[in-house]
């Protein structure tokens, strides 16, 4: 609907333009586009006859020069506009290139810090698990080193003090 009051408003320059600078409300009213929309349509539909038939009668009143001089205008203004609307595409695609390669710079950056992250606890999960086993690897030394001395003494002492108990290995058996 945007598009239709666009040309709408080209109309009215055109035929102000082609009618020496004058637009009455009466021309106003005879130049306005009507706009039929079906109930549950997405379809619009106008007709520009009317339109192009007032410009006409206005582009019969003008002399050779002044024609020329308004199909200039008009060629210019139409560039103009094709143009402006090719350098506005260009900034939009720009920006939205460039907002994209922000978001996937700060995304990169995201997943650079959670592997950074994941490295560091990962490491720290390493050397965690490392002092486990060299304590238990200690204290099954420490463990073996006791039931070695309890079968070669067959006593327990813990802090000097004798603990009585049965013999862990039999002498008959070694």
């Amino acid at each position: 609907m945007t598009y239709i009051l666009y040309l709408q408003k080209w109309i009215y320059n055109v035929y102000k333009i082609c009618n020496c600078g004058k637009l009455t409300k009466a021309d106003k009213k005879k130049l306005e586009i009507a706009v039929k929309v079906e109930k549950g349509s997405s379809e619009i539909v106008f007709s520009l006859v009317q339109q192009i038939e007032a410009i006409n009668m206005a582009v019969a009143n003008m002399s050779g020069s002044q024609i020329m001089t308004v199909a200039i205008t008009l060629i210019a203004t139409g560039g103009l506009v094709a143009i402006t609307k090719g350098i506005l595409d260009f900034k939009v695609k720009h920006l939205q290139q460039k907002a994209e390669t922000q978001r996937l710079q700060v995304l990169a950056e995201t997943v650079g810090k959670i592997n950074e992250e994941a490295s560091r606890d990962k490491q720290a999960t390493l050397q965690m698990a490392e002092q486990i086993l060299c304590i238990t690897n200690r204290a099954e030394k420490e463990a073996l080193l006791i039931l070695r001395a309890i079968g070669e003494e067959n006593r327990i002492s813990i802090n000097d003090t004798d603990i009585p108990h049965e013999p862990i290995v039999d002498q008959e058996d070694t």
